[in-house]
């Protein structure tokens, strides 16, 4: 990296763990002494956003918060923020989860396209559709943020910003100067 990027790194801090740690008794013990749940009980609780939350009916941060947001969904470069509850309220309903969180459901979430980042956790947090992976957060500047309401056409906006070099949260939420 250094001599072809002229890119150096050095990282400092962290805490050394004992073995004694890695020991899946010893978690839980600590666990079980913290929290009252072993530390997999306390993994999964805390994870139940990125998984699959019974209370939405969907999963990830993407439906979890689209399903619950109501009327606080920010739209049409956010425009909404001018408009009353019941239009935001109205545009949530038909527009968000009858046909953009409902493909999202349909498309990832009944069919389970979901893995781990590779950490051994509970989470399950990357949701797929093919090759697109569906965070909240560039799906929601390259969604209802520019007036866009369906999978296909976020899809292709956010992968085409992401291959321009530009990160899709950003470019997606630029106010008009």
């Amino acid at each position: 990296m250094v001599k072809n990027h002229g890119i150096v790194a050095i990282i400092y801090g962290g805490t050394q763990v004992s073995e004694d740690f890695r020991d899946h008794k010893v978690a839980d013990a600590w666990f079980q002494n913290k929290y009252s749940q072993r530390l997999m009980q306390k993994d999964l609780e805390v994870t139940t956003k990125y998984r699959y939350d019974e209370k939405f009916q969907t999963g990830g941060t993407f439906g979890v918060n689209y399903a619950g947001m109501g009327g606080k969904l920010l739209a049409f470069n956010y425009r909404t923020i001018f408009w009353t509850e019941a239009q935001r309220q109205d545009l949530q309903q038909n527009l968000v989860v009858n046909h953009y969180l409902k493909q999202f459901n349909e498309e990832t979430i009944r069919t389970r396209q979901q893995a781990t980042c590779g950490e051994p956790c509970a989470a399950v947090c990357k949701k797929m559709h093919g090759i697109f992976k569906k965070d909240y957060e560039p799906y929601q500047t390259m969604g209802p943020l520019c007036g866009i309401f369906d999978q296909r056409a976020a899809e292709k906006l956010n992968h085409h910003c992401d291959a321009m070099g530009f990160d899709a949260i950003s470019g997606g939420g630029c106010w008009p100067g």
